[in-house]
């Protein structure tokens, strides 16, 4: 009888030690199923940091200036492919600058920081703004010459979107004293076609 005991001793030992083991290995399998691949992508002075999920669908696209340092726009997205955030990382600042959030459908949320990212002097001379250019919604500008408190000319600028960038040439400006300069930022939901967004600058002469 005693080797008998024995023998049903090991089995009974030996089943947790058998679930132990499966269990283990469904788990590390589970783990290797959500794992993620990385991808890297030149394009002109940029680096694009791209990394997608098992399945191959996107979760997040980033870029960088040739230092790698974030420079421009970080978009993550939704398991189902919409975009999730968009912020805007400049070279000079280790916070986004801006950011745009959005639902699982893609309408836009939440919108934190300003679109206006600087004016730069065009070929002619002229004033050059640079706005963001984020997904499912468009920037408009809104320029006005103002004279003794009175609007002589305002016009109204559908910006010109270059990738995550959208570029306006004020052609129109030019300083004359006494007169004050405005653009207005507009920012429209292109699926709702409804304003998100407003706000104003100055144009001050360097």
């Amino acid at each position: 009888m005693i080797p008998y005991m024995k023998k049903n001793s090991i089995f009974i030992i030996y089943i947790p030690l058998l679930l132990f083991c499966f269990l283990n290995c469904r788990n590390s399998a589970s783990k290797k199923v959500s794992l993620s691949h990385i991808e890297f992508i030149k394009k002109g002075k940029k680096l694009i940091k791209e990394i997608y999920d098992s399945a191959g669908k996107i979760e997040m696209r980033q870029f960088f200036n040739k230092d790698t340092i974030p420079d421009g726009a970080m978009i993550e997205y939704y398991s189902n492919g919409t975009v999730a955030t968009w912020l805007w990382y400049a070279a000079k600042h280790k916070n986004p600058y801006c950011g745009i959030f959005y639902n699982e459908q893609a309408v836009f949320d939440t919108l934190k920081g300003k679109p206006f990212l600087g004016i730069e002097n065009n070929k002619n001379n002229k004033p050059l703004v640079k706005l963001i250019n984020p997904p499912q919604i468009t920037v408009k500008l809104l320029y006005k010459d103002f004279y003794m408190g009175k609007v002589v000319n305002d016009i109204m600028y559908d910006p010109l979107p270059t990738d995550t960038i959208s570029w306006v040439p004020l052609d129109e400006y030019g300083h004359k004293q006494d007169h004050v300069y405005k653009i207005y930022f507009y920012i429209v939901d292109t699926i709702k076609t409804s304003l998100l967004y407003q706000d104003s600058l100055e144009i001050n002469e360097k």
